[in-house]
């Protein structure tokens, strides 16, 4: 269907106790079944005292439909983002990690849908998502709510649903860092000694290399040279499953001392062969629960070692111990 090239639309004051203006066009738009369909559309573009005249109300039409007039314009599909998050969740969030596609999804479910589902795709605006930020009750996480958004609207360019982009001129909060937990050396020191089997390996290594905990869970018997006294960082494991680290830069490789390869050789001695070759398994073969890790041993050590209790693990210091 060819489009009309140019249209001035048209404006009509509806309404008696608050008159408001009402503009009206023509809209080429992509149906569900993939064609090209011309559709009137109708906008309240604002009250008679916003544009006491005519003329202004036209003004204000000419600014909304000139991306239509437009020759770089194509027709786009019309989705409201409900549904749109529905097709994108089945073909592109899929694409991601199993870890990345339950935070994204909680986050849709939650707080996205619900606020932005009605809205057509197109017709989200920068103000629309600053309203959205400004109301938003978790502030840290308001910046993680953005990037799935903006996840989304990258695809939804790429898929035709949406030309415009609403995050330009964006203004977030800044973010408080709050402070964070770590132990001393002295305390490092006295839970690895207060730990026993796999769990004094476990914890020795994660002093001395600072390894994320699903790193140390994945860790396989071919990523240690005990020769070289070098650990390898080939991937992590969440929620049980195995995966490839967290970024492309968490492939990595951390020297060890030689008091903790000859520790290691020692514990390998007695190592339960599985079938992922992991280090650190649980009877059945799967890998540990860095959060039971935490949980049933972490806290146990600590509280033996007379420190206390202790919240989660969490250290950068390195030490051979």
């Amino acid at each position: 269907m060819a489009r009309r090239r140019f249209q001035r639309g048209s404006v009509l004051l509806r309404g008696k106790r608050k008159p408001k203006w009402v503009g009206q066009w023509r809209e080429d738009v992509v149906n569900a079944e993939g064609n090209v369909v011309r559709i009137n559309r109708k906008e309240v573009l604002g009250t008679k005292s916003d544009f006491p005249t005519k003329k202004l109300a036209m003004r204000e039409l000419e600014l909304r439909i000139a991306p239509i007039n437009s020759i770089k314009y194509r027709a786009l599909r019309t989705a409201t983002l409900a549904e749109f998050a529905e097709i994108w969740k089945n073909n592109a969030l899929t694409q991601h990690k199993q870890s990345t596609q339950l935070a994204v999804r909680s986050q849709l479910k939650k707080w996205l849908v619900p606020y932005f589902g009605s809205y057509a795709m197109k017709g989200i605006g920068g103000q629309t998502i600053q309203m959205f930020v400004q109301r938003c009750t978790l502030a840290p996480k308001s910046r993680n709510l953005v990037l799935t958004l903006r996840m989304m609207w990258s695809s939804a360019r790429a898929w035709g649903y949406v030309s415009h982009d609403p995050f330009e001129g964006l203004v977030l909060r800044k973010v408080v860092r709050q402070a964070r937990f770590f132990f001393t050396l002295d305390e490092i020191q006295h839970i690895i000694a207060a730990a026993s089997g796999p769990f004094k390996s476990f914890c020795w290594l994660a002093a001395e290399t600072g390894m994320r905990a699903g790193e140390l869970c994945s860790l396989r018997i071919e990523d240690l040279d005990l020769g070289k006294c070098f650990a390898n960082v080939k991937q992590s494991v969440w929620c049980g499953r195995v995966q490839t680290p967290k970024t492309a830069n968490s492939i990595r490789q951390f020297a060890i001392s030689r008091k903790l390869a000859s520790h290691l050789r020692a514990y390998l001695s007695t190592w339960r062969p599985n079938l992922l070759n992991l280090v650190f398994a649980t009877k059945n073969g799967t890998p540990w629960d860095q959060n039971l890790v935490v949980k049933r041993k972490l806290h146990r050590c600590w509280a033996l070692s007379g420190f206390g209790a202790a919240g989660f693990m969490h250290s950068d210091t390195q030490t051979e111990a």
